[in-house]
């Protein structure tokens, strides 16, 4: 694929993926619900939340869990956003300097970027083996847009190709 073509996709794909990463951020995500049935009790609701990832940070700051809501704010909202401006950036200033170092680390970070849904999985499989009776939980359109804006966001950087500039008229472009 040529380089202006594999551009070109690479950003459709970023804007499409902060197109996801919005309402992905922002709708309901996650429904838990903990409903024990109890002997001669039957069944109490003991706990029902759906939230948003945004929500769940704000939840987990006002009832004092500053540092776990400090890191899912920080992989979940401001790495995000960070990776894609820096992939605009990349895409726009042809002769930026340290332009090349930092669509390597971009390019590097970018296999971490499905582990908020991996983990999310990963707790649902374990919801959903029965493992903890009475608690289940629901995915919503939150999760599927997060999950897009991951597909989406390394698929951009898979396929977009950076050219170093050239040095002097004499020495070629490189492409990584």
């Amino acid at each position: 694929m040529a380089t202006r073509t594999a551009n070109v996709i690479a950003l459709i794909l970023i804007l499409a993926s902060f197109g996801c990463l919005v309402p992905g951020l922002s709708l309901p995500a996650l429904t838990l619900d903990i409903s024990p049935v109890l002997p001669f009790l039957g069944k109490m609701a003991l706990y029902h939340q759906t939230r948003s990832i945004i929500g769940t940070v704000r939840n987990l700051y006002d009832t004092g869990n500053t540092l776990v809501a400090g890191l899912i704010l920080l992989f979940s909202v401001i790495v995000p956003f960070a990776k894609g401006l820096s992939l605009l950036y990349v895409m726009s200033w042809k002769r930026a300097p340290n332009r090349m170092a930092l669509f390597r680390f971009v390019s590097a970070i970018g296999k971490w970027s499905m582990a908020d849904v991996f983990v999310m999985g990963i707790f649902l499989a374990y919801l959903a083996t029965g493992a903890a009776v009475g608690v289940t939980a629901q995915l919503h359109e939150g999760f599927w847009f997060f999950l897009g804006y991951c597909l989406l966001s390394v698929a951009s950087a898979q396929l977009m190709r950076v050219e170093t500039a050239p040095a002097s008229p004499a020495s070629p472009a490189r492409t990584v």
